[in-house]
């Protein structure tokens, strides 16, 4: 990181891996080459896709594009970009994202703001393909990778940045190792890789935060098919086991933290709220996002329970720790 506050420089990682994402990689490309603090430089790396590896690389000559030549999968795709990465600070945007033309001018404020912090977490704005259900609560905004309700001020402290929307300190990175290999998202299953370097990078500089900084803001699609009930309470209980899988790395107690305060207050609160609301307008869809609240939450605490009965049986196996 740069000494003294001063402005960083930034690299930018996209990590991609499906054909069908190609107009959405184009965009998220387009979005940082429009940005008002200009990219030190920009990577795309592609996840075990030589014909795309191709084409974005036809297409872009100017821009580094990589070949993904680890394990298959997220982690070790951004690990591709970011361990070489020459900036101060790397910042990640999802493949299917497009960032705010001041993205990285907000990402550079908020280290220069505060030099000391590992890295910062932005604010993601759902963009739905079609509408957002009337039944959705904005709580649950992490079911289709947005943000939601309940996270805190701009600049305070937080366990995790989300890595779709997220910015680390270069020197920390390199020296935790970048992610876990092991971890990550597999289709609709969740393993929170970037939930477990966050707090492996803070166990390591434990004086140093990581912080939330809504202003720095990208707009994250969210297809058709994730629109759906169904999608809904699959998510959620992905989301339950990748908790469990998260408890195992990194203890219950640091790996849980943020959970229990947003289902405490912001779960129960967010009930409340919508009960009376709706008895005085009789808005039917705020009934309905009450009751969603609560299934989602069970649901998830439900595959939670299940993920730590996973862990738990194949570590009494000597097996892989990670739930199935």
């Amino acid at each position: 990181m740069s000494a003294n506050g001063s402005s960083p420089s930034i690299s930018v990682v996209i990590c991609t891996h499906d054909e069908r994402r190609y107009d959405e990689v184009v965009a998220a490309v387009r979005s940082i080459e429009r940005q008002t603090y200009p990219a030190l430089e920009s990577m795309v790396v592609v996840d075990h896709n030589r014909p795309l590896f191709e084409r974005l690389s036809a297409a872009f000559p100017e821009l580094t594009v990589l070949e993904n030549g680890g394990p298959q999968g997220a982690p070790s795709s951004k690990n591709t970009g970011a361990l070489i990465a020459n900036g101060d600070v790397v910042a990640f945007l999802d493949d299917d994202a497009v960032a705010a033309d001041d993205w990285l001018e907000e990402i550079a404020n908020a280290h220069r703001t505060h030099p000391t912090i590992l890295g910062v977490g932005g604010w993601t704005e759902p963009a739905w393909e079609r509408s957002q259900p009337p039944w959705f609560p904005v709580e649950f905004g992490w079911v289709v990778g947005a943000s939601y309700r309940g996270l805190p001020d701009a600049g305070k402290p937080v366990r995790n940045a989300t890595g779709g929307n997220m910015s680390v300190d270069r020197r920390a990175y390199v020296e935790a190792g970048g992610f876990d290999v092991n971890l990550g998202k597999v289709g609709i299953r969740s393993e929170p890789e970037d939930t477990e370097l966050c707090i492996r990078i803070g166990n390591m500089h434990p004086d140093r935060p990581w912080i939330f900084w809504p202003a720095a803001r990208i707009a994250h699609k969210v297809p058709l098919e994730r629109e759906s009930f169904r999608y809904f309470l699959s998510r959620c209980r992905y989301e339950g086991l990748g908790k469990a899988a998260l408890t195992a790395i990194a203890g219950g107690r640091r790996g849980l933290s943020s959970e229990r305060s947003y289902a405490l207050r912001i779960i129960s609160s967010g009930v409340a709220i919508r009960v009376a609301k709706g008895l005085r307008s009789r808005d039917h869809s705020l009934f309905a996002q009450a009751v969603v609240l609560v299934v989602g939450f069970a649901v998830t605490t439900a595959g939670f329970a299940e993920g730590l009965f996973t862990v738990k049986l194949r570590s009494l196996r000597g097996g892989n720790l990670k739930p199935s």
